[in-house]
């Protein structure tokens, strides 16, 4: 009995760390899979990006800083109640970055 509750316990730990993973913790995104759209205001960027996959969602935005360079890393989810949309807008206040890369692919270049 305690081999067979050693068992069960295991597969529902995995269970519960494979859900955590795909609903919750999530990858990062390809920019090349997006659809982008950059608005470039006075001195803001915003900058809307939506997936055609019908199933995922986006959940969390993380920015990192090299040179004059701006790096935005997107995660995305499978669609949950806890993360439901497939669009997002981010809103980034121009300092004084001359790019702007999400996922991978150049998305704003200064002129």
């Amino acid at each position: 009995k305690k081999i067979i509750f050693c068992i069960v316990l295991l597969i529902l730990l995995i269970a519960g760390l494979t859900a955590l993973h795909l609903f919750v913790i999530g990858n990062p995104v390809d920019g090349n899979m997006l659809v982008i759209d950059v608005e470039e205001a006075e001195n803001q960027l915003n900058i809307h990006i939506s997936t055609p996959a019908s199933a995922i969602a986006f959940s969390d935005v993380s920015f990192r800083h090299k040179g004059t360079s701006l790096y935005i890393t997107v995660r995305k989810v499978l669609a949950s109640p806890l993360h439901r949309s497939g669009t997002k807008v981010i809103y980034i206040e121009k300092m004084d970055e001359t790019e702007v890369w999400l996922g991978g692919r150049l998305v704003w270049k200064a002129e």
